[in-house]
């Protein structure tokens, strides 16, 4: 007998239990090597080494702090997210053969990994740039003449996207770009230009190849990733279980 809960997670589980009526949420139980901020007015980014889950409650906006000693937030990426960050060049410098990459550099305020094998999310300081405080937490401020991505950090994240391709598309050259197909729906990023996660509109998957660039695939059985681009950045999750 198979049984499905849709949008909804345990905490016993380390499932996803985001909120998806207005805002993104990833939330995830705090045991072993996660990047944890305060619940109660940001993201809070922690990991189960069991299931790996995101599990936050993002009640007002986006944070990622991070260990204050060494700046890591350090997941294991077979199972979950990992964003380590070094506090001495300000940089968030995983392995992204097997995780995710967000370096920064401090003097100028930009995210700049590598892209010919990794994530890279640059970011100008005068036209939307992510000017992270690794001491403390991640910012990612965005401009919205251009149909830019734009959250308010106020509130929560938001990633809104143009109508007529789908795409939210701001120039990689100074900050994050998060295209989106419309035909096919899929999350398929362009590692050599820019991020891009579309996701495919008949499952509501968000399924990218986490072999050369950002993958964020959920399976059926442990949580989908089912975001509504619609006006924002939404990943809900299904979870089922056999009895």
């Amino acid at each position: 007998m198979v049984q499905s809960m849709s949008e909804t997670f345990t905490t016993k589980e380390g499932f996803c239990r985001p909120n998806i009526s207005n805002h993104l949420i990833i939330p995830f139980t705090t045991k072993e090597g996660f990047c944890r901020p305060n619940i109660s007015n940001h993201l809070i980014i922690p990991f189960t080494t069991k299931e790996g889950f995101c599990r936050p409650n993002i009640s007002n906006h986006l944070i990622i702090p991070f260990t204050t000693k060494e700046g890591f937030c350090r997941p294991n990426i077979s199972n979950h997210l990992i964003i380590p960050f070094t506090t001495k060049e300000g940089f968030c410098r995983p392995n992204i053969s097997n995780h995710l990459i967000i370096p920064f550099t401090t003097k100028e305020g930009f995210c700049r990994p590598n892209i010919s094998n990794h994530l890279i999310i640059p970011f100008t300081t005068k036209e939307g740039f992510c000017r992270p405080n690794i001491s403390n937490h991640l910012i990612i401020p965005f401009t919205t003449k251009e149909g830019f991505c734009r959250p308010s950090i106020s509130n929560h994240l938001i990633i809104p996207f143009t109508t007529k391709e789908g795409f939210c598309r701001p120039s990689i050259s100074n900050h994050l770009i998060i295209p989106f197909t419309t035909k096919e729906g899929f999350c398929r990023p362009n590692i050599s230009n820019h991020l891009i996660i579309p996701f495919t509109t008949k499952e509501g998957f968000c399924r990218p190849n986490i072999s050369n660039h950002l993958i964020i695939p959920f399976t059926t059985k442990e949580g989908f990733c089912r975001p509504n681009i619609s006006n924002h950045l939404i990943i809900p999750f299904t979870f089922t279980t056999k009895e």
